[in-house]
């Protein structure tokens, strides 16, 4: 490749010259390149001066820092290197000067103190120059005075709505200064802007003017003041009427549809500020609960205003009249009573209360709804773990079917609660007749007897299998896909990290529910037979292995010889997996039964 002399010369005169810079304005800020560093000076102009004690050593001496004859700012020379010189701000330089020596009036002259508002510049760089050295303050009497505020508002308020009473805080505070200047001032005026057609209160921080008897603008620059800003707040108010309401709590057999209610007065006229009104339209008198109402019955309340409001209306309480419009009761006798929550083992409970009367309430039609089959006696044994004998236990009344009704009284149910001898434990399962009169009312008494009979079934090992049917064999036999799994039961399909391959196999499977082409089935498999088929896949060719090396070590064959025979059986125990695997296919595979539908 060829190089171009000339742009290979030109960058090269570029480095040198971006160095040299460098170099120069290292050296520049820094020091000089014999190693001392190189020193130079910079002035700022007009310095502001604090003066320090104005406010309290010489108001406390009746004396004031006037203006007029008062140095206000210096200028300040700074010496150090271009490096450091070029961190200063003048923001960073601070002159001060005291006025607490000061105790007449008159032109006198302080010393004016330097530093640097962070204490680190002081190490870099230093006062060379500070013009004028002292500072020449004028100092006169100072006079005090005290002004009220008054405050002009500009602006409307929306259609419907009113201003309420302005507040104004401070509404006055004290002046300072000379006699001549406070003799002028009669009141400080601040001024509230509330915008056009205003809907909500109106609340800031104002900033204050002077003015005189006369109502003109006075020149505050020579007046002080203990107060920054004023803080006016004028409230905005609209008058509504509200609707007066109950907060009714419902339950079974009361319902808010069924009672009819009367409240008097119906509304309010309430007055109070926008914001607090705003989204009020109703004022809850309390909250009453359906089920303390026998028929009938008259409450009175005092109406709740909100904070800061005020009731036109006149009037002080309500009164609400309420019944309810369809009610009755009934007595309905159950014999199903049940217990729960017994944790410990090892107990055994009786219940000795066989039948129980319950009081019920609510609409006629609701009532007449309800029959001893509809009711549920439940004892709650929680704190009665640890008991043995007979007990009268707290009961709940549950409502399984029928109509909307509530439930009135308190309920108790008699129980033994005894040990169970060890060689007569109960079985978890229920027994015959506790059976059949749950599932009864769950499925039906033919539904009970058969989950019964399922129960009484003799367990089996099988693993379980969702599948496809594919095609119907014959009347009892059908074809299914089943999702081939691995040793480690996932899904091949999606992980295939172990080498086995296909989405599923197709089986023969007993088909006893006359399931249909494309229905998704549960199905079962002996687990016996599937145990037998993995020790003959798995165990054979290891076994095998084993023996064979065993038997080329008893007799005194060489390693070779070992590892050979050795790998000889591992291939035999193959085979033969191989040829039962062969034969299993033929005989039909493994065997599925369809249970049920997916």
């Amino acid at each position: 490749m060829k190089i171009d002399i000339r742009k290979r010369k030109a960058f090269y005169i570029a480095l040198a010259t971006l160095m040299a810079v460098t170099i120069w304005i290292y050296v520049d800020m820094t020091g000089s390149p014999d190693g001392t560093a190189r020193i130079m000076t910079k002035e700022f102009k007009d310095i502001p001066i604090e003066y320090l004690w104005e406010d309290t050593v010489l108001a406390d001496r009746g004396l004031m820092l006037l203006e007029e004859g008062t140095d206000t700012t210096v200028d300040v020379t700074l010496r150090g290197t271009r490096w450091n010189l070029a961190k200063i701000d003048r923001d960073d330089i601070l002159i001060q000067a005291d006025l607490s020596g000061i105790t007449t009036t008159g032109i006198q002259t302080v010393s004016n103190k330097t530093g640097f508002t962070t204490r680190s510049l002081s190490q870099i760089v230093e006062f060379a120059d500070i013009k004028p050295y002292t500072a020449t303050v004028n100092i006169g009497e100072l006079y005090s005075k005290t002004v009220d505020v008054h405050c002009e508002v500009v602006g409307n308020v929306a259609e419907g709505y009113s201003a309420g009473e302005l507040t104004i805080s401070p509404t006055s505070f004290e002046i300072r200064g000379q006699q001549e200047i406070l003799d002028q001032v009669s009141y400080a005026k601040v001024t509230l802007d509330i915008g056009t057609d205003a809907v909500s209160s109106v609340s800031q921080l104002l900033d204050f003017e002077f003015y005189d008897a006369n109502d003109q603008l006075l020149d505050d620059k020579d007046i002080h003041s203990n107060v920054d800003q004023v803080q006016v707040s004028l409230p905005v108010n609209v008058t509504k009427e509200l609707t007066l309401t109950v907060d009714f709590l419902e339950s079974p057999g009361a319902r808010k549809s069924n009672v009819a209610v009367d409240i008097s007065p119906q509304t309010v006229l309430v007055t109070g500020e926008a914001d607090v009104l705003r989204d009020v339209d109703t004022l809850v008198l309390s909250e009453f609960d359906l089920t303390k109402l026998d028929s009938s019955a008259v409450y009175n309340y005092v109406i709740p205003i909100p904070e800061g409001c005020e009731n036109l209306s006149g009037v002080s309480q309500a009164t609400m009249r309420l019944h309810f419009k369809d009610m009755t009761s009934a007595t309905v006798t159950t014999d199903r009573i049940r217990y729960e929550n017994l944790h410990t083992q090892g107990r055994q409970v009786e219940l000795l209360t066989m039948e129980m009367s319950v009081d019920i309430f609510g609409t006629h039609a609701d009532v007449e709804a309800v029959t001893g089959d509809d009711i549920m006696v439940v004892a709650d044994l929680t704190d009665f773990n640890n008991a043995v004998g007979s007990y009268t236990v707290p009961a709940k009344i549950l409502i399984t079917s029928g109509g909307d009704v509530g439930v009135s009284g308190t309920y108790q149910v008699r129980v033994n609660i005894s040990d169970t001898p060890d060689d007569d434990q109960p079985s978890e399962e229920p027994t015959e007749e506790e059976a059949v009169r749950i599932l009864e009312g769950i499925k039906g008494k033919y539904e009970a007897h058969h989950a019964l009979f399922s129960m009484r079934r003799p367990r089996r090992f099988h693993m379980t299998q969702v599948a496809t049917v594919e095609r119907i064999l014959d009347k009892t036999h059908a074809e299914i896909s089943v999702p081939r799994k691995s040793a480690c039961g996932h899904d091949c399909e999606e992980c295939a990290g172990c080498g086995v391959t296909g989405a599923a196999v197709r089986a023969k499977a007993i088909n006893p529910i006359d399931a249909r082409p494309g229905q998704k089935v549960v199905v079962e498999s002996s687990t016996s037979k599937m145990m037998h088929i993995i020790a003959l896949v798995y165990l054979t060719p290891v076994a095998l292995f084993l023996l064979c090396y065993l038997l080329a070590v008893a007799f005194g064959a060489g390693v070779a010889v070992q590892y050979s025979l050795a790998a000889v059986g591992f291939a035999a125990g193959i085979a033969i997996a191989i040829a039962y695997d062969r034969r299993l296919k033929k005989q039909g595979g493994l065997i599925f039964r369809i249970v049920r539908l997916f």
